[in-house]
């Protein structure tokens, strides 16, 4: 990605439309292959950081787990995730 001070125009390969769970792990996976990107989300980052923050809760299948792995991201959840016992 490129950013022109003068104009403020970013450059980048690919625009991901979502900051999500889906979005910014595509921003990764682009990035750790050399592709890049830019995301785009409608939430303030500033918002998203705060203590305050509620976030949100995902069911995440153990594919996607595998892909964490590979990303290098599985260690952030440590503690935080749990095995889903039942669905109501």
């Amino acid at each position: 990605m490129t950013l022109d001070k003068k104009t403020k125009n970013l450059s980048a390969d690919v625009l991901i439309a979502g900051g999500g769970l889906a979005g910014m792990a595509l921003a990764l996976a682009l990035n750790n292959g050399g592709i890049a990107s830019i995301v785009v989300d409608a939430l303030d980052p500033d918002e998203a950081t705060e203590a305050s923050f509620d976030g949100r809760q995902f069911a995440i299948a153990q594919a996607c787990c595998r892909m964490f792995d590979v990303l290098g991201i599985s260690q952030h959840l440590e503690g935080k995730k749990q095995p889903i016992l039942d669905i109501l």
